[in-house]
């Protein structure tokens, strides 16, 4: 909950979170963690980045899993919980 008021400028409560997972990553040699909210509509206006990135975009779930610079295994996180819909 921390980095993501660091990170996106967003506070949420921990029961908002409708999905959470550890996956093993070889890239980062050993555990990435994946958590999912469902936000409401607008929720993307109160994103507000600190110093990093450079831009940023909203996209379905399916658009980001058929993206070729997309961060494999955040895709496979994805997938997994997509499939556990």
């Amino acid at each position: 909950m921390r980095e993501l008021k660091e990170e996106f400028g967003l506070t949420l409560s921990p029961d908002q979170l409708v999905g959470k997972a550890a996956h093993e990553t070889e890239m980062l040699a050993g555990s990435a963690y994946f958590f999912a909210v469902h936000l409401p509509d607008g929720a993307e206006l109160g994103v507000s980045f600190g110093d990093e990135g450079q831009r940023w975009a909203l996209m379905t779930p399916a658009d980001y899993l058929s993206r070729k610079d997309a961060i494999a295994h955040l895709q496979s996180c994805l997938r997994v919980y997509l499939e556990r819909l």
